[in-house]
């Protein structure tokens, strides 16, 4: 199911290359339809893909085929962003082949994870993940695509849309205070710091703490809006809360606080921000809240250094 690269699949692949952005895709050649990539409109973690271009290790993708014969056959692509030519690429461009059937995962960061790429489940198993990293997950799958025998390429066209989703869960915390006081340390404690995922659902082994230190934040009585200690915010497995503690410490004490009560759990795919205000002989927590994890606030901590 192989298509040897010929010079002018070359010279296509470096116009129009493996493009995760939402520019028009040049015209292909008749009968020679590219497998490309695009991120959809609607990817919530738009943002941190854009990061992610930054990464010269780039990201995995996996194709499970099916052709109409029942035959199989599978491939793997490392896709990198090529900062000169503005594109994602990979390289041994492949083609549809029509008749076939297609189902994609991707995964970020590259190498992360293990894809069982032989059936059209690809089950993702990531092992002994450290979250104290605050290395971001992401996973885009595509459901069945088929390249029609009339259109040499799936209906929707020939690019695949990603929709890269978190598999972590980001916690913020915001302050303001009453006094003047210079925030040093902030971290989260007993909670799961490794974990293991497979069939779509995490799996923890070790407890520990999750820490920004050093951070030296000055905050002082004349402002009155809360300020984002946490730079972004803290990747956390999706996991309940139970006992973690909140700890602060700052130029005057340290604080050790149960996190409200509600919500019970962190949960994939959203940030929980919380709100302190710190009184001269007490800091007080307002009601948390909880976002869908967007491309506006996908910042921080899960950006790519």
């Amino acid at each position: 199911m192989r298509k040897i690269l010929g010079l002018a699949s070359l010279a296509l692949m470096l116009l129009a290359g493996v493009a995760c952005n939402n520019e028009d895709v040049p015209n292909e050649p008749q009968g020679k339809y590219p497998i490309l990539f695009r991120c959809s409109d609607d990817t919530r973690a738009v943002a941190t893909v854009n990061s992610m271009k930054k990464d010269a290790n780039g990201f995995d993708v996996y194709a499970y085929i099916e052709a109409s014969t029942d035959a199989k056959d599978s491939f793997y692509k490392n896709v990198k962003w090529d900062n000169s030519k503005s594109m994602w690429l990979y390289e041994g461009l492949e083609y549809w082949v029509p008749g076939a059937k297609y189902w994609f995962k991707a995964i970020y960061p590259k190498g992360i994870a293990t894809v069982d790429n032989d059936d059209t489940t690809q089950a993702v198993t990531i092992t002994n993940f450290d979250i104290t990293t605050q290395q971001d997950i992401l996973v885009a799958e595509t459901g069945r695509l088929e390249a029609t025998a009339e259109h040499q390429a799936p209906t929707s066209g020939s690019v695949v849309q990603l929709q890269f989703q978190h598999l972590l869960a980001n916690v913020t915390i915001k302050i303001k205070a009453e006094i003047n006081v210079t925030i040093n340390d902030v971290s989260l404690k007993f909670i799961p710091v490794k974990g293991s995922y497979t069939d779509g659902s995490w799996s923890y082994a070790t407890q520990g703490n999750v820490e920004m230190i050093s951070l030296n934040k000055t905050l002082n009585s004349s402002n009155n809006e809360f300020q984002d200690v946490t730079d972004g915010g803290f990747l956390v497995f999706p996991n309940s809360i139970g006992d973690a503690k909140l700890h602060i410490r700052t130029s005057d004490k340290s604080y050790d606080l149960e996190l409200p009560a509600t919500p019970s759990a962190w949960v994939a795919g959203t940030k929980y921000t919380y709100t302190l205000t710190i009184k001269q002989n007490d800091i007080l927590f307002d009601e948390p809240t909880v976002e869908e994890w967007d491309e506006e606030n996908a910042t921080g901590s899960v950006v790519i250094k």
